[in-house]
Parts: structure tokens; sequence; C-alpha cells
């Protein structure tokens, strides 16, 4: 960090930097709006760059996925300040394996045998949320708790 005044943001990438770009700059354009400090971000080749960025001090704040935190949290032993909250104000994650309609089964031992898609071992996301789709176009409301 150069002063008091400036603080460094990285993230997990998830689109093309130009789409990543669109998404945090408006954020980091809202915090200078909301504070007297001024953000510059700072881009990372994987996840686990992202990971040393944050614990080494190279950025002082990031936005990551679950398990990029919890390897942060266990390597550096870095803090959690704010959380995604789901529409019930609670900030539980949960995941879901979807299956086509037509394939609609009530018990998980049917599930053996069967083709699932997974995103990348460091994203919470994964990559199959179609690309160019802003959590923002999409949600109605997205809510976080300050820890």
């Amino acid at each position: 960090m150069e002063s008091n005044n400036n603080l460094t943001f990285c993230f997990d990438r998830r689109l093309s930097p130009h789409e990543d770009t669109e998404i945090y700059a408006s954020l980091l354009d809202y915090l200078e709006g909301e504070t007297e400090l001024h953000f510059t971000l700072l881009f990372s080749r994987d996840h686990q760059e992202t990971i040393d960025n944050i614990g080494s001090g190279r950025a002082d704040f990031a936005i990551i996925g679950g398990l990029s935190y919890l390897k942060a949290e266990h390597d550096f032993k870095v803090k959690m300040l704010v959380k995604g909250l789901d529409s019930n104000k609670q900030g539980n994650y949960r995941s879901a394996i979807i299956i086509a309609r037509s394939d609609l089964s009530p018990k998980i031992s049917e599930l053996k045998d069967k083709c699932f898609a997974f995103g990348s071992r460091y994203s919470t996301q994964g990559y199959l949320i179609r690309l160019g789709t802003f959590p923002v176009r999409v949600c109605k409301k997205v809510f976080f708790k300050i820890l």
C-alpha cells in the first residue's frame, strides 16, 4: 500500500479481462465516490496468484470464491470482511447439482454413472455461468453482510 489513501484490489478471474474490468471498475468507482480513498485494480493470472497477492500484501483486499478464501485463510490467516447473502439475508453458501427435467430423479443413488459438469477447482461458480452474464443483470437483489 503506497499511502493511507491508496488501496489495491484483486479478484479471482471469472470472465475475460475486459468483462472483469467492467464488473469491478464500477464497484471501485462507487467506493471512491463514497470514501476519500483511491483504488487500483491488480490482475492475477489465476486463483493461486490472487491468493498470493492478498496474502503477501501486494493487494489490500480481494473478492474471491469460497475455496480461494479457505486456502488464503489457511496459508495467510486472511480475514473475511464482507460476504454475499441469499434472498433471506443469510450467509449460507449452497451448491446444487442440476439435471434435465426429463431425467428428474428423487434418489441420489440414481445419479451413479450420470454426466456432470464442474467448474475450476478454485471457483465457487465455475464457468457454468454463460459468458457475458453479469450478476447485476440476472439477479433481482444482491445482499452483503459486513462481518
